[in-house]
């Protein structure tokens, strides 16, 4: 969408990164957070194993991100050491390998430029993604509690939120598309606590539906429409045939 717009793709590539940085950041310290504030009776079993591999996910891509971001060179140089190797192994394909290599470590060395001026140019960017990020995050956290309070349930809503922060943490790397699975059985496990469980399939429907069915069918409606539109709009450019082209010229 950012390159459809105009955006030069490694411009594109580093607010990705910002934001995807925001996220890592504040989403263990986010769970840290929930676990203080949490019941002790919810955090057991199941829930301890989930967050032990949410944890380790986000710690792993944390440290990618700052790798990416402060010491973008090092991946570079890891790249080209590969391509070396495996062209001394692939001689036919040398010349490919090492020109892919060369042009891939180029790209590290301008997205670092890239990343260095947009940071000095503005130097609370990261806060204020982080500051949007956290407002994001808390809009969708207090959905459940208003659901539980459509439904008649009353709860504590730091509970409630503390919950969903764990429920987010624990499925923010699942295996599975949006979470499926994992996310309904953390809500059942969770929620199931203080949540009858003749209402429990529909508050985790309209939970899943809130957080996940309904944004995503919107954002590919929006993106579907975007498409066709920027489709429509190179169909109706005039094609220049080379005799007008030539025409032109005289």
């Amino acid at each position: 969408v950012y390159m459809r717009s105009g955006v030069r793709f490694i411009d594109a590539f580093t607010v990705s990164l910002i934001n995807m940085g925001a996220t890592l950041v504040f989403m263990p310290l986010a769970g840290l957070l929930a676990l203080l504030l949490l019941d002790e009776s919810l955090t057991s079993g199941l829930v301890t194993v989930m967050l032990q591999y949410g944890f380790g996910f986000f710690s792993l891509f944390l440290v990618v991100f700052l790798l990416a971001f402060w010491k973008p060179v090092w991946i570079g140089r890891l790249i080209s050491h590969a391509a070396q190797w495996i062209a001394a192994r692939l001689p036919r394909y040398r010349d490919k390998i090492l020109r892919w290599s060369e042009e891939t470590t180029l790209s590290i060395q301008t997205y670092q430029q890239t990343c260095q001026l947009l940071l000095q140019k503005n130097k609370g960017l990261f806060l204020l993604s982080l500051l949007i990020t956290t407002v994001l995050y808390l809009n969708k956290y207090c959905m459940q509690y208003f659901i539980l309070l459509g439904l008649g349930i009353e709860a504590d809503l730091l509970q409630v939120i503390s919950i969903q922060v764990l429920i987010q943490f624990m499925i923010y790397f699942a295996p599975s598309p949006g979470g499926s699975g994992f996310a309904e059985m953390s809500i059942a496990v969770l929620f199931g606590k203080f949540v009858p469980a003749a209402v429990l399939p529909l508050f985790t429907l309209l939970q899943r539906s809130y957080l996940l069915f309904f944004p995503a069918v919107i954002g590919a409606t929006v993106v579907i429409r975007l498409l066709q539109r920027q489709a429509k709009d190179w169909g109706e450019e005039p094609v220049v045939t080379a005799k007008e082209n030539s025409n032109k010229k005289d």
